[in-house]
């Protein structure tokens, strides 16, 4: 089983993220408010723009595949 495609950026900031807010409670110093707000304000922001990059990526591999079978179809194939 290929776990590559798990392991994105999206999903590593957020489980670090997770993780350094564990950890913080663990170790009895919780996370302010406003502390919590910025890792959550920074993370949303992170995880938005790598959607944004994986969206585009798709959209040029689809339309990359579309012009190959119109090129095709063109042929008789």
């Amino acid at each position: 089983m290929d776990l590559s495609k798990f392991a994105s950026r999206k999903l590593i900031a957020t489980v670090l993220a997770t993780i350094l807010v564990a950890v913080a409670d663990l170790m009895g110093a919780p996370l302010d408010p406003a502390t919590l707000e910025t890792i959550q304000s920074m993370l949303m922001t992170l995880v938005g723009a790598q959607g944004g990059v994986d969206m585009v990526s798709a959209y040029k591999v689809g339309t990359s595949i579309a012009g190959t079978a119109k090129v095709v179809k063109a042929d008789g194939g």
